[in-house]
C-alpha cells in the first residue's frame, strides 16, 4: 500500500521531511521510532533514568522543531545521535542532573543489553561487577563500547556518531574493552585461561 510508513529510521526521516504537514503520521513515526534509542543513548551518558527520559523529550522536541535543519550530509542517525549527546551535555551543564551516579542505572533496556552479552557468565556476582566497571569508563570508552559492543554500530559508525575519526574511536574502543577485561580478571582471577 502507498500510504504504508517505512520501519527503518533513515527512511522514516525522509518521509518525515518530505510531508507537507510537520504534524503528520510520518512525524509521530519518526517521533515513535527515534525515543528508545535516544533514551539508550542518553542514558549511557547520564546514567539516571529521570535525565535520559528529560533527554529524550528535548530531543523529540527539538527533532519535531528542526528535522528541516537536517541536510543529509550524514545518516540521520548520525544527526540524532548528536541531538542526544548536546542535550545530555546541556542538561549536565545546566546543573539539573539530580545525583551523581557511580554505577551503571538499572535501566531494563541498559541491563538487558549487558546482560545479553554477559550470559554466558554463570555467577551473577561477575555481572554486577561487569556493569559496576562500564560505569567506572570514561565517557568516551563508555559510549563507544555501548554503541559497538552493545548496539552493533561498526567503529566507523560510532566514530562518525561521535565526530571523532575512525583510528581514534578504535583506540577508545580498545582501551574500554582492555580496561573491562582487566578489571574483571583481577576481581576474579579464576576467569583466567590456564594458556
Amino acid at each position: 500500500m502507498g500510504d504504508e510508513l517505512p520501519r527503518d529510521l533513515e527512511a522514516l526521516a525522509d518521509a518525515a521531511r518530505s510531508s507537507p504537514s510537520a504534524a503528520g503520521p510520518a512525524m509521530a513515526a519518526l517521533l515513535a521510532a527515534s525515543r528508545e534509542r535516544v533514551y539508550r543513548w542518553a542514558l549511557v551518558r547520564t546514567g539516571d533514568p529521570d535525565d535520559a527520559d528529560d533527554v529524550a523529550q528535548e530531543v523529540s522536541m527539538t527533532l519535531h522543531r528542526r528535522l528541516d535543519q537536517f541536510g543529509g550530509r550524514s545518516r540521520f542517525s548520525t544527526w540524532l545521535y548528536r541531538l542526544a549527546a548536546n542535550a545530555a551535555a546541556e542538561l549536565h551543564r545546566r546543573g539539573r542532573r539530580r545525583s551523581e551516579v557511580h554505577g551503571l542505572a538499572s535501566d531494563e533496556t541498559v541491563t538487558a543489553a549487558l546482560d545479553e552479552r554477559i550470559a554466558g557468565l554463570a555467577d551473577r556476582r561477575i555481572a554486577d561487577a561487569v556493569r559496576g566497571f562500564f560505569a567506572t569508563l570514561p565517557d568516551r570508552q563508555r559510549d563507544l563500547v555501548d554503541l559497538v559492543d552493545l548496539q552493533g554500530y561498526t567503529a566507523a559508525q560510532a566514530a562518525e556518531m561521535l565526530e571523532i575519526e575512525p583510528a581514534t574511536a578504535r583506540t577508545h574502543l580498545f582501551r574500554g574493552r582492555r580496561a573491562l577485561r582487566e578489571r574483571l580478571l583481577e576481581t576474579y582471577p579464576t576467569l583466567r585461561e590456564d594458556r
